[in-house]
């Protein structure tokens, strides 16, 4: 048992750690071949962001006789997603009789499925109706249309006579011809025991389940990574070919990284390793209060929960195990870093000072001057723009520092802001920084230093920057399916077929 106790530590312990090193590795900025592009560090979080969705959904296997009839909803639908059809899980909204399942078949026809996973047949098809009156309970529309009942891999032949006499009986609305009993019974792909094994730790059908889901979740990221790093590679004047190939491989690692995540998370929630957070996501969720935590649980798929911060904490839990705490990271690396490289808070002081204390000095001289006339006017503006901005140099430091030290900090943090939202390479950063720089050396930065509001002065002046570097770029199109799969077809030497 400490064995096993052990190896489930270690494994949640390098799992977390893979996560955290998937964040910080994407602050480094060296150009080695390991460096984290921008499109892994987006798979990984979009990842690990589905993963804590669907891990907490499936917390529901384990709630006792109830567990199997959520996996067999989770299980049965994944099933139909593989082979093509639209199928969604619509439960969660806990409505009282309400379907289970939404499936829009490839000819575009629409069922409400309920899903009764019971040991038996009778069992099955006997939790579809009331207790009470004896009616079939799972009906929608003005016509009371009966739902397709889902019931375990093997019941089908048993459940569709029991559903026949239930018919003739009149137990079923709307519905009078025993012949139709088979058109409402459907089996699932699944049996009633694989159902149980899929909610347990550390079992094939338990493995094939989760595998298939990371497989989905993985395709997702990697689309995602694939796009941005190969808009990435064209932004950064790389040729199409280069693009390509780099963007593919960092798609497979992205890929690779979140389907092994899901399948570890997945099965370390089934063991219940995420309850050694509880203490610590407890305290977390009474700190957020119930108006932000009932946000977060409508957010993650809930409803109708009467405690929200015991919800909160059980999200928590299950996040805890997939990642740590996500970074946030600029579309160009280190760009804070860059700015203040090329803009100093000094350098932004003088300026200023020069400006404003040449401006007032010169007011002052041309009031003066026009004492003596108009070229007295004029001379003594001249002399007095050139003494004030002498004087303001020299006292700099003691007229103008609060106002020049407020100033940088708002231009710093809105370039950080406005960075966020654009994806520029490392030479467009720099050309946007070396433009900007021009702006704050001239009278811009009077105007902003003279503006009612500062910051909003601030973002319009770096977002312009940022849009005029963005509208010299050229078109990118994203490789159609055709060329990526040629591509990699002929790169792999007809070794392996894609298809």
């Amino acid at each position: 048992m400490k064995i096993k106790k052990l190896v489930v530590s270690f494994v949640c312990m390098s799992m977390i750690v893979f996560n955290f090193s998937t964040c910080v590795d994407a602050k480094k900025t060296d150009s080695t071949d390991q460096q984290i592009t921008l499109g892994e560090k987006c798979g990984y979080l979009t990842g690990n962001y589905l993963t804590d969705k669907r891990v907490h959904e499936q917390r529901k296997f384990t709630w006792g006789k109830s567990g199997k009839g959520y996996v067999a909803e989770q299980a049965n639908n994944l099933s139909d997603r593989l082979h093509g059809k639209k199928a969604v899980i619509i439960g969660n909204d806990n409505v009282l009789n309400g379907a289970d399942r939404s499936v829009i078949n490839r000819d575009g026809t629409k069922v409400l499925i309920q899903d009764k996973y019971y040991s038996t047949a009778n069992n099955s098809v006997n939790a579809a109706f009331d207790s009470e009156t004896g009616m079939y309970k799972y009906t929608y529309g003005k016509n009371d249309q009966p739902m397709i009942l889902e019931i375990p891999k093997g019941q089908g032949k048993k459940a569709i006579e029991i559903m026949e006499d239930k018919i003739k009986n009149g137990f079923v609305k709307g519905i009078n011809d025993p012949n139709e009993a088979k058109n409402l019974i459907k089996e699932g792909v699944y049996t009633f025991d694989q159902a149980k094994q899929i909610a347990k730790f550390g079992n094939i059908d338990s493995l094939k389940y989760d595998a298939k889901n990371g497989t989905i979740i993985a395709l997702g990221s990697m689309g995602l990574s694939f796009t941005l790093d190969f808009a990435s590679e064209m932004i950064a004047g790389n040729n199409w070919q280069d693009s390509l190939e780099k963007a593919g491989k960092n798609a497979l690692k992205s890929g690779v990284g979140v389907g092994t995540v899901y399948v570890l998370s997945s099965q370390l929630a089934k063991a219940k390793v995420n309850t050694i957070f509880t203490p610590t996501s407890e305290k977390i969720a009474n700190l957020l209060g119930n108006n932000l935590s009932n946000k977060i649980v409508t957010h993650f798929g809930e409803y109708g929960q009467t405690c929200t911060v015991n919800a909160v904490s059980t999200i928590l839990q299950h996040q805890f195990l997939t990642e740590t705490v996500a970074l946030v990271v600029f579309t160009v690396p280190d760009v804070v870093e860059l700015f203040s490289g090329r803009i100093s808070s000094k350098q932004l002081l003088i300026n200023l000072a020069i400006l404003i204390g040449g401006s007032a000095g010169a007011t002052l001289g041309m009031i003066a001057g026009s004492y003596v006339g108009p070229v007295g006017s004029i001379a003594g503006g001249l002399g007095g723009g050139y003494i004030g901005s002498y004087t303001s140099k020299t006292l700099l430091t003691t007229v103008f520092k609060e106002d020049a030290d407020e100033m940088y900090d708002i231009i710093k943090k809105q370039y950080s802001k406005v960075s966020q939202k654009y994806l520029v390479s490392q030479k467009e950063a720099d050309e946007i920084t070396d433009s900007l720089s021009k702006q704050l050396s001239t009278d811009t930065l009077k105007s902003m230093y003279e503006s009612k509001d500062r910051t909003k002065f601030a973002n319009k002046l770096i977002r312009g920057e940022f849009k005029n570097q963005i509208n010299k770029r050229k078109k990118i199109e994203i490789p159609t399916q055709e060329q990526v799969r040629k591509k990699y077809k002929n790169d792999l030497g007809n070794g392996i077929y894609i298809h």
